[in-house]
């Protein structure tokens, strides 16, 4: 059932919903998943900067200790201060302080109790003041002096002191340098004067002189700039920073920190109990590798990293945590925000789809309309209309093209059908046997002709099964045409050729023999095969003919071979006593013959005796190629000197036409050859040209190097030559080139190129004809191979 106009509405308005719907849950998915991991990156990003930066502070603190240390050492190592004077001590104390900002304060505590300390932190001195507390003794007795300076030494005021006189020999620092030869680090305690948590560097002082042991000097650094620097630290809006030792003993801290003297408060203590949850659960381990922990304090979930910072002297906790709302607020504003825009975005899309349907509705329905009368065939044109939306007139543009493609191909069909109902006329007319089966299937179609041959009816509902398959192999096994089986054929589809005898094929005393020819059909996957069958009793009957008159024509070409064999024999041996009898009688063996004219024909009977004696030496010559009896006695042998001994004869017959004889040869060239076979090709070749070349003045053998180790023979001359179309006729025997009237009437009888020809060939090269490059006469070219060398 198709679809209504109405239908195809609300299809399209559903879809655009669902394509808004599916989109913009994606879209809200996407973003929370990425907003939440960006939060997340970005809190632990913040605490991985935090630490960083702590930890950078730290590294430079940490720069300061190691410099005060070398300072306290030299200082105890000084042999420039005298430490009994103890007012030269506090001012060479107070213009170090004042000089490097690195340490807070200097003090030198004797083994008399003496003590002299330089700071400038002291809860009892104003900015840019500095503190001085000094204990000295008289006659064993100690007294104690408190009072503060201004940058230019001047005392500024006494500061009353209502505690005890400070004896530094009961400090622990000063037991632990009295015991060390180097300079002793504290571990970090709360400053007895500032209240301030710190670490000091202490060292002994000897008596240059003596080696006695003087007491202690030492530096004070106090943690209150990496308490500042913590506080200062803005990780998020309610973040903070620590540090602490191992053991969770607080040094820095954005509160303020407040401890008995000597002792460093607990990270436990803290009013904010979120930093002591933090160290407790963060898994802290080697220095260097940093770790984070996620919890759960007071119903706030917080974000927390720590790392270890190992110096000289020990380890020390770098810290920092968040709560993760501080990150995260903004979120959950924005995702409100994404939703309800999102929902505009879609309210807005459903609305436009809505009106964009309105206005293509009466179009469609235009179209609708112009599809049905296409699917009912009424063969009504559709014209498209050139105006609103770019898509629906190229629909309706289409649609015309459809519309008018869809009348062609009626008429296009029309006239197949009427052209194959032509071709099945023809082929049923048609005198050989056409037909289209599936092997083990239904018979297809079959004309007449094949239908009788075969035996079928043709009714369309017979099959070539087995029996009829096993019938034909059957029927062309008997008659010995093929050894493939059309079983074999059709299994492998491959084609198929076969003879079959009426005989076997109708079981009647019948003569007529059948050829069937079968094909598959491509694609071959669809397994349908076209046979033609014919009868081929008068072509069997002809090719017997043919067999039986070539049969014929050999033995009358043996008998021939035989004859002239026989006759050549035959008559040379008659010819050779006429010639010798001639031979003697010309010579006068037995006495003057008397008339001069009988010396005239003798030598008349001795020419012509001789030119019949070549013919019948090219006869036989001629009967051995053809019989294959021409064999070769190839030796080493000189090229040179048999070309000039086939030359020599024929000299004064060149010098009585005219010719002039050059020869180009090199001083030796060896091969393999049989001499007297090569020697005969060569002469007739020159023999050849002094007979036929007429017009000739020149006549040239050359001899040069061809590739592979192979000589080239060239034999030329300039008379009017041969034409090219003649070249193939004069190369057989008893052919001459006959348009030349004076080559008509010359003496021999074509035997000179062929016998030449083949005796080049025994030796295993080529003889080949060529019309030279200005056109005038004849050039013969011999290819040989030349001996190996040595």
């Amino acid at each position: 059932m198709r679809l209504t106009t109405v239908a195809l509405k609300h299809v399209i308005l559903a879809g655009v919903a669902l394509i808004e719907v599916v989109t913009a849950a994606a879209f809200l998915l996407a973003f929370h998943f990425y907003a939440t991991q960006s939060a997340e990156q970005h809190a632990r990003s913040s605490m991985h900067w935090a630490l960083t930066a702590v930890e950078q502070e730290l590294s430079l603190f940490l720069g300061k200790v190691e410099t005060v240390a070398d300072l306290t050492l030299g200082l105890s190592q000084s042999e420039i201060l005298d430490f009994a004077d103890s007012d030269r001590i506090e001012r060479y104390f107070f213009d170090a302080l004042l000089a490097s900002p690195r340490f807070t304060g200097i003090y030198f505590a004797g083994t008399d109790g003496s003590f002299v300390f330089v700071t400038r932190e002291a809860p009892q001195i104003a900015d840019g003041e500095v503190f001085i507390r000094r204990v000295s003794v008289q006659d064993s007795r100690r007294a104690q002096k408190l009072y503060a300076r201004g940058a230019d030494f001047r005392t500024k005021r006494t500061i009353p002191d209502d505690g005890p006189i400070f004896d530094g020999r009961t400090r622990p620092w000063y037991a632990a340098a009295i015991e060390n030869n180097r300079a002793h680090w504290s571990e970090p305690y709360v400053f007895y004067t500032s209240g301030q948590p710190g670490i000091t560097v202490s060292s002994r002082v000897h008596d240059p002189r003596t080696g006695d042991v003087l007491g202690v000097v030492g530096l004070d650094l106090s943690f209150q700039r990496l308490s500042q620097f913590v506080q200062g630290l803005e990780i998020s809006d309610n973040g903070k920073a620590f540090i602490a030792d191992r053991s969770g003993r607080l040094i820095a801290f954005p509160l303020e920190l407040s401890g008995e003297p000597g002792n460093l408060p607990a990270i436990s203590q803290l009013a904010d109990s979120v930093a002591a949850e933090a160290f407790r659960l963060a898994n802290i381990g080697e220095s260097g590798v940093e770790a984070a922990v996620t919890f759960d304090h007071g119903g706030t979930e917080y974000v927390a990293a720590l790392n270890v910072l190992s110096w000289e002297n020990g380890e020390w906790v770098v810290g920092a945590y968040a709560p993760t709302t501080d990150f995260l607020n903004w979120f959950g504003d924005v995702q409100v925000a994404t939703f309800w825009l999102t929902m505009i975005l879609m309210a807005a899309g459903m609305l436009g789809g809505l009106a964009l349907w309105r206005t293509v509705q009466t179009r469609l329905a235009r179209i609708q309309a112009g599809a049905e009368e296409m699917i009912r065939n009424t063969g009504q044109p559709f014209v498209y209309e050139p105006s609103g939306f770019l898509e629906l007139q190229t629909t309706e543009r289409a649609l015309t093209v459809m519309a008018d493609a869809v009348v062609e191909r009626e008429e296009a069909l029309q006239a197949l059908n009427e052209k194959l109902a032509e071709v099945m006329r023809a082929v049923d007319r048609m005198p050989i046997g056409i037909g289209v089966f599936t092997p083990n299937g239904p018979i297809r179609y079959v004309n007449a002709v094949a239908a009788a041959i075969l035996g079928l009816h043709g009714d369309g509902v017979e099959k070539f099964d087995a029996n009829l398959i096993g019938r034909l192999d059957a029927c062309a096994a008997a008659s010995g045409g093929t050894n493939a089986t059309l079983s074999a054929a059709l299994e492998n589809q491959t084609n198929w050729e076969g003879e079959l005898s009426a005989a076997t094929l109708h079981g009647r005393d019948e003569t007529t023999i059948y050829r069937m020819i079968a094909v598959p059909l491509p694609p071959k996957s669809s397994g349908k095969w076209v046979f033609a069958v014919e009868d081929v009793t008068v072509q069997k009957g002809m090719e017997r003919d043919l067999i039986s008159a070539l049969e014929t024509a050999t033995e009358a070409s043996q008998a021939k071979s035989m004859f002239l064999a026989n006759m050549s024999h035959e008559l040379r041996t008659p010819l050779n006593s006429v010639l010798g009898y001639g031979d003697m009688m010309r010579n006068e063996i037995f006495g003057p013959v008397g008339d001069p004219h009988y010396a005239e024909y003798i030598e008349n009977i001795l020419t012509s005796g001789h030119t019949l004696l070549d013919i019948l030496s090219n006869l036989l010559d001629l009967t051995a190629v053809e019989t294959g009896r021409m064999t070769l006695k190839a030796e080493r042998e000189d090229l040179t000197d048999i070309i000039g001994e086939a030359v020599r004869p024929h000299r004064a017959a060149c010098q009585s036409a005219g010719l002039a004889l050059a020869l180009d040869l090199p001083d030796a060239l060896p091969v393999e050859a049989d001499a007297t076979k090569l020697r005969q090709a060569i002469g007739n070749l020159v023999q050849n040209a002094a007979r036929y070349a007429r017009g000739a003045t020149q006549l040239s053998v050359s001899v040069t190097d061809a590739p592979g180790r192979r000589v080239r023979i060239v034999v030329e001359d300039d008379g009017i030559g041969i034409p090219p179309d003649r070249f193939e006729r004069v190369l057989q025997p008893f052919r001459r080139s006959v348009e030349n009237s004076h080559l008509a009437a010359s003496d021999g009888v074509g035997l000179g190129l062929p016998i030449a020809k083949a005796i080049v060939e025994l030796h295993g090269g080529t003889m080949t004809l060529e019309r030279p490059d200005d056109g005038k006469g004849l050039r013969i070219v011999l290819i040989l191979p030349i001996c190996a060398a040595g």
